[in-house]
């Protein structure tokens, strides 16, 4: 009896696997320095959203610390591509698939260059299978939930939330949502207040990219502009809000979830 060829699953983690056994050998050996970095990093002050009128202000700091240096990784992760691991699993998903072997090599460097990120921040076990289950998403072409958040200008809420409509949300902005805000702006030190009003609108989509969502959410915006109400054109997040699912031989629990079901 023939034995059957391992899931598409068991292969991708095999690839996973071994490009996180790879950067601690890496690590390990010194094949990846450190260098110095000014990181800047702003702290909100005097926040206040009282009937719409939002106000708040920032702080910003320098501080010096150590990071590992940008090439040294993207050495690793183009080496971890001459692997034949790497050809075996990229012709693997073209014969799965069908897509373009070209497109599919892209795709799967990314994985690459993602899971080597993932392993020089300490990742867990986890970590790597929800990488995993991201990556399958999108080369399966499986829809997923988003949660979409923007910026509303133009109402307030007497209440924290409101619910309009099947998964469309108001709600009025916290001081949460500014540090998260701030957060994610990184060394950006001219971030303004001018971008943020005082509620956003939330969305959850079903979608294979967050174009789709994204897409949702323009004609939301072009009925809202009916009631004089303006959507900013940047998003506090666009993340897949995925709950559970699954890839043999072991289970995969992210913060995304499909069409119906589990980056």
């Amino acid at each position: 009896m023939t034995d059957r060829a391992p899931a598409l699953s068991t292969v991708l983690w095999r690839l996973i696997t071994l490009c996180n056994d790879e950067v601690k050998a890496s690590v390990a050996r010194g094949d990846i320095p450190e260098i110095s970095a000014i990181l800047y990093v702003q702290q909100l002050t005097n926040f206040s959203n009282e009937r719409g009128m939002l106000s708040w202000g920032t702080r910003g700091t320098a501080t010096i610390r150590n990071e590992l240096e940008p090439t040294a990784k993207t050495r690793l992760a183009e080496n971890l591509k001459e692997r034949a691991e790497f050809a075996s699993t990229a012709e693997r998903i073209v014969t799965e698939t069908g897509a373009d072997s070209t497109q599919v090599e892209g795709q799967l460097l990314q994985l690459v260059q993602r899971v080597v990120d993932e392993s020089l921040e300490g990742a867990e076990h986890d970590q790597l299978v929800e990488v995993l289950a991201l990556f399958l998403d999108d080369v399966q072409e499986r829809p997923v939930r988003w949660h979409i958040r923007a910026w509303l200008d133009g109402v307030w809420l007497s209440t924290d939330a409101i619910e309009i409509a099947d998964g469309v949300t108001i709600r009025n902005v916290t001081r949460a949502m500014v540090e998260e805000y701030l957060a994610k702006s990184g060394d950006n030190r001219f971030t303004t207040r001018q971008a943020i009003g005082p509620t956003t609108l939330e969305l959850q989509t079903l979608g294979r990219t967050k174009l789709d969502a994204v897409e949702e959410l323009e004609v939301l915006q072009s009925l809202l502009q009916f009631y004089r109400l303006v959507l900013q054109p940047h998003f506090v997040g666009g993340r897949p809000a995925r709950a559970e699912t699954t890839a043999a031989p072991f289970g995969c629990v992210t913060t995304r979830s499909g069409g119906g079901r589990r980056r």
